[in-house]
């Protein structure tokens, strides 16, 4: 997997550690091993309409994070707060995927809409290669509060444009071969790493549309 996936299967490590620790089974290592050996992949998915293009597999939703663009306080520090979309565009460094192209849709409003393309100066495949680069001062990037929650926190990051971000979520699901039959094992699995996600402070939930009056 590329893209932002791999803040997801680091997630799933630790919620897989934590799983071995909680299961009662005799063999708990060597069953755990084979579960995540069995579920093909976790992934993000960035069309929530349309999440698997290939027809031989089938996602099972787990969760979501909100998208923003961050960078590092050293980085702003030496080329400046960053005051709109404009300056955004005409004097930073951005940072991006190399594919797919939709992924360099940020979620900032401006005369264009509500998302906006952006031509990276840098491109990765890798959602984490993009988080060390911010980290170490080399541009903007947008990535999801799963991969950049904790960096926040510890303010190795910060979040660029706040008032201009809308907000999307970007879907977590796992991913698993249409004509395999789902263990038992594995969904719940699947409905231990749900329930975890769902309790990690970087999870969100879609907004409910307001009532009509």
């Amino acid at each position: 997997m590329g893209t932002p996936a791999d803040g997801v299967k680091c997630e799933a490590a630790t919620f897989a550690k934590t799983a071995r620790h909680e299961q009662n089974a005799i063999d708990r290592e060597s069953t755990m091993k084979t579960t995540l050996d069995e579920l093909l992949a976790l992934r993000t998915v960035v069309d929530s309409g349309s999440p698997l293009q290939d027809s031989t597999l089938r996602a099972r939703p787990l969760g979501s994070s909100s998208l923003r663009v961050v960078a590092s306080p050293a980085y702003l520090k030496e080329r400046g707060r960053v005051k709109s979309v404009a300056q955004l565009l005409g004097h930073h460094t951005l940072l991006g995927f190399g594919q797919p192209e939709s992924l360099n849709h940020w979620p900032l409003r401006g005369p264009h809409g509500d998302r906006l393309h952006i031509a990276p100066a840098v491109k990765a495949s890798s959602g984490e290669t993009l988080r060390q680069l911010v980290l170490n001062g080399a541009g903007l990037a947008c990535l999801a509060d799963f991969m950049t929650a904790e960096d926040r926190r510890r303010g190795d990051l910060v979040q660029v444009l706040p008032r201009d971000t809308v907000e999307v979520l970007q879907p977590i699901h796992a991913v698993y071969y249409r004509n395999t039959q789902l263990s038992s094992r594995i969904a719940c699995f699947l409905d231990f790493l749900g329930e975890r996600m769902a309790a990690m402070p970087w999870a969100a939930l879609p907004r409910k549309p307001a009532a009509k009056a």
